[in-house]
């Protein structure tokens, strides 16, 4: 269904994804998964891998949710290209929209609970919660722990897998994940706020990354 401009490349992505995955016992050939897809790179090249997994004998139940933030207009464009794209691949979709989110002081925090708690509260017995969070991410997020915290151990990044939640770009960078992209010719649409280094995550990506 999908061509490749370097197929070399994206086999070797997609293989040594699906070896970090039985490696790590993220998930087996059967396990139900969600993935919790934004429309942005991370999580539509993520949602583009676990369909490729069929050519591993991966037949997992895949549930596609979106959390629509209803903050800025381009929500509803990447509500339906997630919702296209899942049907395209024949996932099931599913859309969260959340209330009560403003642009204030403490809007990423307020954000990202109420986000995990729409993620937790679609989940079903027996499923795992895949999420696209990256090698680049991990890194941002000890850094921003050494900011606020003496105690190295709580800066040892972000974990592949904790009990339901699993992330299998744990074995790939930021600049892999997007010359995967590149070479499908993926769609996506990135936030805009993650050009604002007001955010810390933000500032420190785009000023010590």
């Amino acid at each position: 269904m999908f061509i490749t401009s370097n197929k070399i490349y994206t086999n070797r992505f997609v293989h040594h994804v699906e070896s970090f995955i039985r490696e790590h016992g993220l998930f087996k050939k059967d396990t139900k998964l969600m993935l919790a897809v934004s429309g942005g790179i991370d999580s539509m090249a993520m949602m583009h891998v676990i369909y490729e997994l069929q050519n591993f004998g991966y037949s997992n139940d895949v549930r596609i949710l979106h959390v629509n933030h209803g903050t800025r207009e381009e929500n509803v464009h990447e509500s339906r290209l997630v919702a296209d794209y899942a049907k395209l691949l024949g996932f099931e979709f599913i859309e969260e929209k959340l209330s009560g989110l403003s642009e204030t002081s403490n809007f990423e925090h307020l954000a990202r609970e109420k986000r995990y708690h729409a993620l937790e509260k679609n989940l079903i017995a027996g499923e795992r919660l895949v999420l696209a969070h990256h090698l680049d991410d991990s890194f941002e997020w000890s850094v921003l722990q050494m900011f606020r915290s003496s105690n190295l151990k709580s800066a040892l990044g972000i974990p592949a897998r904790r009990e339901h939640v699993i992330r299998p770009f744990m074995s790939v960078s930021k600049a892999q994940i997007k010359k995967y992209i590149d070479a499908f010719d993926l769609p996506f649409l990135e936030d805009p706020t993650n050009e604002q280094n007001r955010y810390e995550r933000n500032y420190i990506r785009a000023q010590i990354s």
